[in-house]
Order: structure tokens, then sequence, then C-alpha cells
């Protein structure tokens, strides 16, 4: 990806760059149409071993992180916030650890004394892939542990990431049950050996458990279908049509909602919405239609940079320095 060195959307952000790429500094103001708002730049500079970066809003220093680094990579951080009066308190500490390929093994967050102290220890399967992201939170002064959150990941034998399980509790018993989080929530991924998605399920902290589990035809969907809570099942099924270049120009989803629900909460007992695609001699999308109306424009240049964006959020452009591109 080139780096940008003006973007713009209702305001303007700037970008100031190294020779590797990475931002030196970055501002960010906001008109919403009249007198600035908001002013925020951001700054960071090394000086040997210390890396040192600055966040100033409206011109006033609001926050200070200095990292100790060695070989390119942080061992030690500090985080400063700093009151309007211009008094610097430390809120964070981190520390990371690397085994001996280089690798982060294990990183500790101290948010100061009497606050809670996050432990992250990452486990690496023979091929060196992240397999284990363990997360706890330990209250003090019992040091007790009062959240577990973790990451499992798993991969077909061809290497194509095969599932991804977000937990909370004892990893061990997530066969078999899914405890309450005191932090976050249930969430799982699944993928065939081709990388298509077959499944994904979330279940929150507060409730309103979903899922959607997909069916494919070759590299098409075919079908998919969706559950929200316990009671009430949405089914949808997907069909599309492709040029000669394999692209979708064309996509149709019929919704059978729940016949339960028809008539009372929901019009009709199926819903269908048609959508279709244009594409530049390039092959980007640079028109989306959905229903009859347009849903997405965009705008690309010669060496695939995107250098205007329209949609329901707004209208969005880039211009591009010379790195890289």
């Amino acid at each position: 990806m080139r780096p940008c060195t003006e973007q713009r959307w209702d305001g303007t952000t700037e970008f100031r760059y190294d020779v590797t790429g990475r931002i030196l500094y970055r501002a960010d103001h906001y008109t919403f149409g009249g007198p600035p708002t908001t002013d925020t730049i951001y700054a960071s500079e090394d000086d040997a071993n210390t890396r040192v970066e600055t966040v100033t809003t409206n011109g006033a220093l609001t926050l200070r992180k200095v990292t100790r680094m060695k070989n390119g990579v942080p061992l030690q951080a500090d985080y400063f916030q700093v009151s309007a009066g211009g008094v610097e308190e430390l809120s964070g500490h981190y520390t990371w650890t690397y085994d001996a390929s280089g690798r982060p093994v294990s990183m500790v967050i101290d948010s100061g004394p009497g606050m809670a102290q996050i432990t992250e220890t990452d486990s690496y399967d023979a091929q060196g892939r992240l397999y284990f992201v363990d997360r706890t939170q330990r209250s003090p002064p019992s040091d007790e542990v009062v959240a577990r959150n973790w990451t499992l990941r798993s991969w077909h034998s061809n290497g194509q990431l095969a599932g991804e399980l977000h937990g909370c509790g004892d990893p061990a018993a997530a066969s078999t049950s899914h405890v309450s989080c005191e932090l976050g929530g249930w969430q799982e991924s699944r993928w065939d050996a081709c990388g298509n998605p077959t499944y994904i399920a979330s279940e929150p902290h507060n409730g309103g458990a979903w899922s959607v589990d997909w069916s494919w035809d070759g590299a098409n969907p075919s079908g998919r279908h969706d559950r929200w809570g316990t009671r009430n099942e949405w089914k949808s099924t997907e069909s599309y049509t492709l040029d000669s270049s394999g692209r979708v120009v064309s996509s149709s989803v019929v919704v059978t909602n729940p016949p339960e629900l028809v008539g009372w909460s929901l019009p009709t007992a199926t819903e269908e919405y048609r959508a279709s695609y244009v594409y530049d001699t390039d092959g980007h999308v640079i028109q989306r239609t959905l229903d009859g109306k347009t849903a997405f424009e965009a705008l690309f240049d010669s060496k695939g940079g995107v250098l205007m964006r329209h949609d329901d959020r707004g209208r969005y452009q880039w211009t591009y320095d010379g790195c890289g591109g």
C-alpha cells in the first residue's frame, strides 16, 4: 500500500513519513463546515533506543509515550496522561519478552498502584504459527485472576486457517460449555480448506447470541443461514451472476423470515434484495447499486490507488506522494 500524504473528509489529515514509511507526524483538522473544532497532532521521534511519541490536542500536550527499544522491537513502554494543567501522570507500563527466534511470548500491562495487571502469553505451534493467545487479568491485593480471555486457532493440512475461537474461562472446558465472560464474549469463526467462511457465531457478555453458516458451490456461496437468539431463525439464499472474468456483476439475496414474526414485527414471509456491480478496465469496483439505488462509487488512479470514494458515510478523497508508486 502506498503511503498517502493527505486524506480528506469533513476535515483534513496530513501525514509525514521517514524513509522506511513509518509515520512520524499526523495532524487531524476537523472543520465540519465551520471553524475548526478539533486539531490533533501525533508526533514520533527516535533517540538511540528510545522512541518518544506525543499527542497534542488543540495546542496542548495530552499524551506522551516513551518506549525503550532493542533491535527495533519494544521492551518497555510508559504511557503518561497529561492534565489540562500540564501535569503528567503515569497511566500504564508495558513490558514485552521474546523467544530465541524474536517472537513475542508475553506482554504485561500495569495500570498503576492498586489497579489490575493484565498478562498476555503467546504460544506457537511447530510451524511457528501463533495458535494460542492467553490473556489474564489479576486484581490486587490478592493477585486473584478475575478475568481470563483467550484465542485458539487451528489450520487445515494445506495451511489454510480452519478455525478461530475467542473464549473465556478454562480453555479445556470450552468443548462442553461456554461460561459467562467477565469481559468480552465468545466468538467463533470457521473456514473451509479453500478459505471460504463456513460458520461464524457470537455470544456477547450482555446476551443476544447469533450465528451464521454458509454453504458453497465451488468458489460461489450457494446458501446461508442466520440465527438470532434461541427462538427465531432467519434463512437466506444467495445467487450470483458472473462475467467472463469470473467477477460478480449481479447478486440476489432472498430472506425467509421466521413465520412466528410475519404480520407482527415483519411485514412479509420473504424479502428479496438485488445488487449490481460495475468495474473499471483494471478490475476495480467503481459502482455498486442496491435495489436500483447507487450505494457506492469509487475512482482509482493508474497504479491502483483510490482517489475518491462516495458511499452512505460521505465523500472521501486521497492524494499520494511519490513513495512506493
